[in-house]
């Protein structure tokens, strides 16, 4: 008979007893009656455990011996200042929250200030800031977003810090609470904290270099200096003098050769209308977060909109799939900050879902008097193709949040050339946005080659 391995027997007995503490386990952590978890879950908490010592003293006093109605006043000191100091402590405090700028950006410093008054003199002990004001500076599952040692008594403290904001939208989007559970823990009490002033959080600009084409009817005060004729810049000819004209731009010297009035022609400003087409209907787009392509087209239809109101011109900006309740076009006629303002605002990917979207068409049809910017993803619907149109693509597939931090190999990257070809800028990676844009804006798409 052939004798048994000692080691295959010892491994054989730990597998058994792997299995049946694994059972046990399992058995002591099954939920048996679920239905009655409401009215138990309260026993996680500090108070129900001092509830219960409470019961339990009662219960030794009645029928063991007086000690135990010692031990339960204690509990129920216990109880009363844990759960009474808390609230009185808020009652005696007020608390206001501002920001040092109306309007930031993303990845800029804004400095908040918060300001508590104690009106007792009293000191209170162990504050704590909550909410989610600071965006992604608090870790997830962690509310505790400021904690405060100490308030001296009948004082007013000022508090100030940098503030990132890393997701464009109103800082605070939600009134921050105040919460104190100061001595024991046993109670926490909530109040809110008063907002003296909000910051507007602008998504973030692409520092783009180049002009667009000047050209069209349109003329301005403040434009750029078009070859047309006009009354300001260089001279670029001369003509008959015409009724109305001012004797300052009489040419004397051709007047004196041709034995009548000349006038010299003169360049005027023109602005040249602009359309930017924005696609932020949710099936186009993909991730999550500030990374996603739904935020990346944001800021790269902010930056194309700064870019073309620093070169004078008037910029109208459409979207296209937003709720039916949304406004969806703006323009810079009073100024660029209207424009910001609007992008700032618009809803976020996932509250975008949660609203019935207007339709977008099947295909996308434009001025043909203006030239018009598609800010669009592989996967939007088809587009117009006009010489007048210029198209900046993001590949949302590159987009997902595992893939944020990688960049795209080399030989994936569309060339210059291939982008200018084809009047289109291609984005293919949140990495590598702000170089790919640049690099197609100044390779024409943007500067009206």
């Amino acid at each position: 008979m052939k004798p048994q391995n000692k080691h295959t027997t010892g491994r054989s007995f730990n597998s058994k007893l792997f299995g049946i503490v694994n059972s046990l386990a399992s058995g002591l952590n099954y939920d048996f009656c679920p239905s009655f978890n409401r009215y138990l879950y309260w026993l996680k908490q500090p108070i129900g455990w001092i509830v219960c010592a409470v019961f339990a003293s009662f219960l030794v006093g009645m029928f063991v011996g007086p000690q135990g109605f010692v031990l339960m006043w204690s509990f129920l000191g216990l109880l009363i200042l844990g759960a009474v100091w808390p609230l009185l402590s808020l009652k005696a405090i007020s608390c206001r929250l501002s920001f040092s700028k109306q309007r930031s950006a993303e990845g800029e410093d804004t400095v908040a200030v918060l300001e508590i008054t104690n009106h007792w003199p009293v000191p209170f002990f162990g504050l704590m800031i909550v909410g989610d004001f600071l965006q992604d500076q608090v870790f997830e599952g962690d509310d505790v977003a400021i904690g405060l040692q100490r308030i001296p008594g009948a004082s007013v403290s000022t508090f100030k810090w940098n503030v990132k904001p890393e997701n464009r939208g109103v800082l605070p989007r939600e009134n921050p609470k105040i919460k104190n559970g100061f001595p024991f823990g046993i109670y926490n009490a909530i109040t809110d904290v008063e907002i003296k002033g909000r910051t507007l959080v602008w998504p973030k600009s692409i520092d783009l270099k180049g002009m667009p084409e000047v050209s069209g009817t349109q003329f301005n005060i403040s434009g750029i200096l078009s070859d047309r004729a006009g009354l300001d810049g260089d001279v670029i000819g001369v003509r008959n003098y015409r009724q109305g004209d001012s004797m300052r731009h009489i040419h004397w010297g051709k007047t004196a050769q041709l034995n009548r009035l000349i006038v010299q022609e003169r360049q005027s400003f023109a602005a040249r209308p602009f359309d930017v087409y924005l696609d932020l209907t949710p099936e186009a787009h993909m991730g999550r977060g500030s990374q996603s392509s739904y935020e990346w087209a944001i800021r790269i239809a902010g930056s194309v909109c700064r870019q073309l109101h620093d070169c004078q011109s008037h910029v109208g900006l459409i979207c296209v799939g937003l709720p039916s309740e949304h406004l969806c076009s703006i323009s810079n006629t009073n100024g660029i900050s209207q424009l910001m303002d609007f992008l700032a605002k618009l809803p976020t990917f996932d509250e975008l879902l949660m609203f019935e979207r207007k339709e977008s068409g099947k295909c996308l049809k434009f001025d043909r008097n203006r030239k018009t910017f598609v800010i669009s993803t592989t996967k939007s619907d088809t587009i117009e193709q006009s010489n007048q149109v210029q198209q900046i693509v993001i590949d949302p597939n590159r987009f997902e949040e595992s893939d944020a931090l990688f960049e795209l190999p080399t030989s994936e990257v569309p060339s210059k050339k291939d982008q200018a070809s084809k009047r289109k800028i291609l984005v293919t990676n949140p990495v590598s946005v702000e170089s790919e844009l640049s690099i197609g804006w100044g390779n024409g798409v943007g500067c009206g080659v």
